[in-house]
């Protein structure tokens, strides 16, 4: 693997960094676990993901419902693995690895107010 850090966030509505984010630096990876009320969606009509899929012509624009009033609990701990001797992520060594852990959860921040900085200039575009 080359030298490049790689990113990875995904929430439901506005990204919460939080939760359910990652970052790999060479065999490097911390993780912030997902929290599920950062997923969290509320009933509304029809299934706009099946109309995306079977049917996009009936969903003639993004959907701009008002985001959900969401209550996320304080995150848990970041974990860290080393995917050189633990590909399968079972031994977190953010206690063993303090160092590298507070790098790389860093990273991820610094990363994440980048990503969020852009975003909001497109958003002003919409």
């Amino acid at each position: 693997m080359d030298d490049v850090a790689r990113y990875w966030q995904w929430n439901r509505y506005t990204p919460v960094i939080e939760a359910n984010a990652a970052v790999r630096d060479g065999d490097w990876k911390l993780v912030r676990p997902k929290i599920a009320e950062a997923f969290a969606t509320p009933p509304r009509e029809g299934d706009l993901d099946s109309k995306l899929k079977y049917d996009p012509e009936s969903v003639p624009d993004l959907d701009r419902s008002p985001e959900p009033e969401r209550e996320i609990p304080p995150p848990p701990p970041a974990e860290l693995y080393n995917l050189a001797s633990d590909l399968v992520e079972h031994n977190d060594l953010a206690d063993a690895e303090p160092e590298t852990a507070s790098r790389l959860l860093g990273m991820l921040e610094s990363w994440f107010e980048e990503v969020e900085a852009e975003r909001a200039t497109i958003d002003d575009v919409w």
